[in-house]
């Protein structure tokens, strides 16, 4: 009887024995065979990634970089190939040629761990951006909404614009042209030129189809003070020519917008803006046309602002389309030296005194005159004998 009980013990604890390894062998089947059956690239979670080739490896830490992620695990099953070779050359690669790797990593690191059927790599990313500075770059499609940004953050004098894109082909020096051309074109919208930095990951541009490109711009006020100054701009044009327009000629709408602009601004040698001449009461040769390009705009008039020199130093002034025509007119001199003197003007009446880029704008050979818009007979013309002897007796 205690033999038979002796027995009866020995049995329930070696069943017990071999319920315990049963259980213990399950388990680690379970993760041998949840590894063995996956062979291709996965992702279990936002920090775990499995791969099992060089691609899938590139792969896994572009989207830790692209996500700003400091610190994941990647799972390397039935892998093919040198892994740490791999490693090696992926972050190489992704430090030197991806966009967001150069824009954004200063450096990887990593510890690789066997473990059964797979090897796991611990990935540790530190970079030269905060996750916010990564989340704010904008990925753009088109050359057209690249632009559209760039607008956008101008007229709202944001101070940096970050997008990646493919296959735009700029430089430094075309989005700095094209930031110029804008401005001039629209005095409405940016009350100050901004300066501005151009950087692209990677670089040099032309030699990558995708890319990050940073446009930095600095102003001398912060965006709140440039924003209220528009508004303040919009109000006084309003005010100041609100009956500008009415029954007019295009000529006379031209003739009135200089008169205006005389009346509400006295030259200075400085104050380059739209604002300094309107609002300030004080510009230069800039301010002068940048002002007349707003209220041309307002008032469906064509007109350009000419960067040029008059008498050897840098000068501004305006070109504007009248009947189909084009003419010079120089709102500072009109200002300054009567209006006879920079009013309606051709090419050949400029020249000598003014110089510009004629391959830049356009002929101005219009046959409107000052005197023929105010309705007063136009002065004799010298004969070509009378105009010799005067230029001998000079």
């Amino acid at each position: 009887m205690k033999m038979n009980k002796i027995g009866i013990v020995l049995i329930f604890a070696l069943l017990a024995l071999l319920s315990g390894c049963k259980a213990f062998y399950e388990g680690e089947y379970e993760v041998v065979a949840d590894h063995a059956e996956s062979g291709n690239e996965t992702e279990e979670d936002g920090s775990v990634r499995e791969v099992a080739s060089f691609a899938g490896l590139t792969n896994a830490l572009k989207a830790y970089i692209d996500s700003g992620t400091e610190y994941g695990v990647i799972k390397a099953v039935n892998y093919s190939g040198s892994l740490e070779d791999d490693f090696s050359k992926a972050c190489r690669d992704l430090t030197r040629d991806y966009p967001m790797g150069v824009y954004a990593v200063d450096y990887i690191s990593h510890k690789t761990t066997p473990i059964l059927s797979y090897t796991e790599i611990e990935v540790f990313i530190t970079y030269k951006l905060s996750r916010e500075e990564i989340n704010d770059v904008i990925n753009v499609k088109s050359t057209y909404d690249y632009y559209n940004y760039l607008n956008d953050a101008l007229d709202n004098c944001r101070t940096m614009l970050t997008v990646q894109i493919a296959n735009l082909s700029v430089n430094a020096e075309s989005i700095k042209n094209y930031i110029r051309t804008y401005y001039y074109e629209n005095p409405d919208l940016i009350v100050e030129r901004p300066s501005v930095s151009v950087m692209f990951y990677p670089s040099p541009p032309e030699d990558y189809v995708e890319k990050i490109i940073t446009v930095q711009l600095s102003y001398s006020q912060s965006a709140e003070e440039l924003l209220r100054r528009k508004e303040e701009l919009g109000k006084k044009a309003e005010t100041l020519f609100a009956d500008i327009g009415k029954n007019e000629s295009e000529a006379e709408t031209a003739l009135r917008c200089v008169q205006r602009l005389g009346e509400a601004a006295k030259y200075s040698r400085m104050g380059a803006t739209a604002y300094s001449a309107l609002v300030e009461g004080a510009a230069n040769s800039e301010g002068y046309a940048m002002a007349l390009k707003l209220l041309c705009k307002r008032y469906g008039l064509n007109c350009v602002v000419v960067e040029g020199k008059r008498n050897g130093e840098q000068y501004y002034w305006n070109i504007v389309e009248l009947g189909g025509e084009h003419y010079h007119i120089d709102a500072c001199a009109c200002d300054r030296y009567g209006m006879e003197s920079g009013f309606l003007k051709r090419d050949s009446e400029m020249w000598g005194t003014y110089w510009w880029d004629i391959e830049q704008y356009e002929e101005c050979s219009g046959m409107l005159t000052y005197a023929k818009v105010i309705g007063q007979p136009e002065p004799e013309q010298k004969g070509e004998g009378e105009a010799g002897a005067a230029g001998e007796a000079k």
